[in-house]
């Protein structure tokens, strides 16, 4: 789930967002990659990406989560 305000109401969006913050926590391990990222972390990471040359062309939110810290 892509976190971060939007101009638009949502109510399903707005639900997810507060389930996601709930379970969060527990979403270890294999799981890390359902974890919810914030829309500036995924730009972050965008970026950070664009340096290297992984051969990948889709990204887990897991992986951009660590590209950005």
């Amino acid at each position: 789930m892509l976190m971060g305000e939007r101009k638009e109401r949502r109510p399903g969006e707005i639900a997810g967002k507060v389930v996601m913050k709930v379970i969060q926590p527990v979403l270890a391990g294999k799981l890390l990659k359902y974890r919810a990222i914030h829309g500036r972390d995924v730009a972050r990471a965008m970026i950070v990406l664009l340096d290297k040359e992984t051969g990948k062309n889709i990204f887990e939110s897991d992986e951009l989560q660590k590209a950005v810290k």
